[in-house]
């Protein structure tokens, strides 16, 4: 009596890893992965520094400072501050500004930016290497004028 199913042979899919250096080498590359993405990580959180500088003269420069939301301008090495502008309660009060992002990023010697719609700041920097100055002029311009008139 032949029966209805067929006979088949079974194939466990156990099989010998002759080649073990192929998981070694995967193994290796997912470490190496794994120390790259952790030390990029690293590098943008705690290696970058508090201070980003946005306008560089021969030796001083314009220098947001994220910490006390201020707009410092001091010398290159920061061991002398001229002037320190608060920019932390322009505007809205409860936004933190995380950092200042120049609108006239493509000219070297001013920066331009706008405070929740509500004022204006243009810094430009003129630098004479003749006589070693360098010359900043701040211009901040309210954008809504509230005047009443009697």
């Amino acid at each position: 009596n032949p029966s209805p199913i067929p006979e088949v042979t079974w194939d466990t899919g156990l099989k010998e890893m002759n080649e073990t250096w192929k998981g070694a080498i995967a193994c290796l590359g997912v470490a190496v992965f794994f120390v790259m993405t952790i030390g990029i990580i690293y590098w943008q959180v705690v290696d970058q520094p508090n201070k980003n500088w946005i306008l560089k003269g021969s030796f001083s420069g314009l220098i947001w400072e994220r910490r006390t939301q201020t707009l410092v301008i001091q010398t290159l090495t920061e061991d002398k501050t001229f002037a320190e502008i608060d920019v932390e309660n322009v505007g809205n009060t409860d936004i933190e500004v995380p950092f200042v992002r120049n609108m006239c990023w493509l000219n070297k010697t001013e920066f331009c930016y706008t405070w929740d719609s509500v004022a204006e700041v243009k810094i430009s920097l003129e630098s004479d290497e003749d006589s070693d100055t360098e010359c900043y002029s701040v211009t901040w311009t309210p954008i809504h004028c509230h005047v009443d008139l009697k």
